[in-house]
């Protein structure tokens, strides 16, 4: 007979659910307003786990000394997108881990289109694609992303080890 004493008991499909249940659509609104405010990113949401997202560049902050747009302002706008599909699919938790693809810069762009998407939603991880675009619907980046699936009282615990 194993002894259960001492050890968290497994979550369910069912209890991630549950745990979000009414507080997902409130998490979701409350990340699109913060980003709205703090980086100017407009994100809907057409459906569960999808995301889309516009930013409009501003030449005298977003550009490199090359004139395209910085990696970190399309890495930004990826996670930043991705983790609005998390939310809005019942996930909650931090980005884990971060692969990234940069196609080509954007100099004459002004304006950048996301699209992030769950492809494989987990109990304990969920992994989610996004890709940017300009303006001119030049592909400019690419990512994949690993969240960890937590509940609200676990947030501030480190990710468990897989």
């Amino acid at each position: 007979m194993t002894s259960t004493a001492g050890r968290r008991p497994e979550k369910t499909r069912a209890d991630l659910r549950d745990h979000m249940g009414a507080e997902k659509r409130n998490y979701t609104d409350e990340g699109i307003q913060n980003l709205r405010r703090k980086f100017g990113i407009e994100i809907t949401v057409p459906a569960s786990g999808v995301a889309e997202s516009v930013l409009r560049l501003d030449p005298e902050k977003d550009r490199n000394l090359y004139g395209t747009v910085y990696g970190g302002v399309l890495m930004s706008l990826m996670d930043n997108t991705a983790g609005i599909a998390f939310f809005s699919a019942g996930g909650m938790g931090p980005t884990v881990s971060a692969y990234t693809e940069f196609m080509r810069g954007s100099p004459e762009g002004t304006v950048l289109y996301c699209r992030a998407e769950v492809t494989k939603p987990g109990l304990h991880m969920t992994f989610i694609d996004a890709e940017v675009r300009d303006d001119r619907g030049e592909y400019l980046a690419r990512a994949r992303f690993t969240f960890s699936n937590r509940k609200k009282d676990d947030l501030s615990e480190p990710v468990p080890e897989q």
